[in-house]
């Protein structure tokens, strides 16, 4: 593989990456945030420091997920072909 086939892959892989970090974001770190106890502890020292009011979360829980057909449609249609395009270009 030729370096400029190289640098093409690597930010075609890059671009996957950022594109894909959203989705990540939403669906696995903002859930764990909003029901993780230090975030909870931390959120409500804040509001009790910057208003004087307490704040009591009960039960925090957040589901995310992304529709089905935008799911398959979008996302894996595009690593899909990212993937392919990859491969291609690897075993020229």
């Amino acid at each position: 593989m030729t370096k400029k086939s190289c640098i093409i892959s690597f930010l075609i892989i890059f671009a996957a990456v950022l594109i894909s970090l959203p989705f990540v974001i939403y669906l696995k770190v903002l859930p764990y945030a909003v029901s993780n106890e230090k975030v909870i502890a931390f959120v409500s020292e804040a509001v009790k420091e910057s208003t004087g009011a307490e704040l009591v979360i009960e039960n925090p829980e957040l589901k995310t997920q992304i529709a089905k057909p935008l799911l398959r449609g979008c996302f894996l249609g595009f690593m899909s072909c990212l993937l392919q395009k990859i491969k291609s270009r690897c075993l020229v």
